[in-house]
């Protein structure tokens, strides 16, 4: 009879629920959890400058690559940064091939630059985006990359460092050091 006793109370007890206090403590993380963490998932501010960012970034890096895997050193590996009212970046030329090694060199945005490596003014219209590249605080129209993947840039060579930001709802940037690491800052 004792035996049969415990194992009933045993088994209320295992069937007696939550307590107060546990049940206080999970509202009070749900409500910190909504007030905080729910509106960034629903939000989409920043989104954009995010993603252009990581464009950017892609764009960079593959300019630098193409620049450290030239054998001749007659191509400029030049990104074109248009800051004006305008706001717009690509590469010089869309694509490095024997006889454009002048205009490689050139100060405008090639018209035919591939998608991957440019953001035109329309799209950065669209986005509500403008842009800002500058050299150790220097405003710069262009950041090309040597054999071993250095920057140089139209105001020097990045000595202490040089950063694209993109301005829009919130503010991004990227920034590439003397010895050519590219990165978010």
């Amino acid at each position: 009879m004792l035996k049969a006793s415990l194992s009933t109370k045993k088994l209320a007890q295992a069937q007696s629920g939550f307590t107060l206090v546990e049940l206080v403590t999970v509202v009070l993380i749900l409500s910190i959890l909504s007030v905080y963490v729910v509106p960034r998932f629903l939000s989409t501010e920043g989104f954009a400058e995010r993603s252009t960012q990581q464009r950017l970034l892609a764009a960079l890096r593959a300019l630098q690559t193409k620049a450290m895997h030239d054998t001749s050193s007659s191509f400029c590996y030049r990104m074109i940064f248009n800051t004006s009212s305008s706001p717009a970046y690509g590469p010089s030329v869309g694509r490095y091939v024997s006889g454009t090694e002048s205009a490689s060199c050139g100060g405008m945005i090639a018209t035919d630059a591939p998608e991957n490596l440019a953001l035109t003014q329309d799209e950065f219209s669209r986005l509500s985006l403008s842009l800002a590249a500058s050299d150790s605080g220097v405003g710069v129209n262009y950041i090309q990359f040597d054999a071993l993947g250095r920057p140089t840039t139209s105001a020097g060579t990045c000595n202490s460092f040089c950063q694209i930001s993109l301005l829009g709802q919130t503010n991004t940037t990227v920034c590439i050091g003397s010895e050519g690491y590219i990165h978010v800052c």
